[in-house]
């Protein structure tokens, strides 16, 4: 059973909000009366319109919990939070031995706040999309730029 959920920064402090394109980390710490086999866990993020955004999971990951303690935290980690600013909602499900162990939607929300993302002086605006792609334009006014 989760009993808490986190946010916390690149120094480990636990944050209300997160800016976009910073590391995130979030803490499930959960408890139960005996270790726990076959865990799968996965994080959905949804707008508020309840627009699936993305879903952060265990297996998808390659994260294989075959066996974790009776009580304890795990920690899921986002090296640049791709999400435009705005409220999401996080839908938290665990299964143990392939039985629901926990599932619940709007377990808690993120905000995530504007930034110089691009390191341009500009942000995207909400009306501009939901997520962040890191990107770079070129001009190939000779014909030398190389193509992959």
């Amino acid at each position: 059973r989760i009993e808490r959920i986190a946010f916390f920064d690149a120094s480990g402090r636990e944050i209300p909000s997160v800016a976009v394109g910073a590391p995130l980390t979030i803490e499930l710490d959960y408890s139960g009366a005996a270790p726990h086999r076959n865990v799968v866990v996965a994080l959905g993020f949804d707008t508020l319109l309840g627009q699936r955004v993305t879903k952060l999971d265990t297996q998808l990951a390659g994260t294989e919990l075959e066996e974790i303690p009776p009580a304890g935290t795990i920690r899921c980690s986002i090296p640049a939070v791709p999400f435009n600013a705005g409220r999401y909602h996080v839908t938290v499900f665990v299964s143990v031995g392939g039985t629901i162990a926990d599932w619940v939607r709007r377990a808690v929300s993120l905000d995530v706040v504007a930034s110089d993302f691009f390191g341009s002086g500009r942000s995207l605006g909400t009306q501009d999309g939901i997520v962040v792609v890191p990107h770079a334009w070129e001009v190939d006014r000779d014909g030398t730029v190389s193509r992959p």
